[in-house]
């Protein structure tokens, strides 16, 4: 039987192949490697939201930026 041993959606460019399970880089997790994680966890400032696969630090207060 031919079974398909890479991986769906080639990880999104986020990740590597590997006996057709992706091992996501950095800052990016799900099954193909499709959601991505704050940077650098908001500097530990913050809170990271994930909406749709894309996330977004939305910072304490008193503090500012991406």
């Amino acid at each position: 039987m031919c079974e398909f041993k890479g991986c769906k959606m080639n990880c999104n460019g986020n990740g590597k192949c590997i006996d057709g399970i992706c091992q996501c880089n950095e800052n990016y997790s799900g099954e193909y490697c499709e959601i991505t994680f704050c940077e650098r966890n908001c500097s530990g400032h913050g809170k990271c939201n994930i909406n749709k696969g894309i996330s977004k630090c939305i910072c304490d207060n008193g503090f500012t930026g991406d």
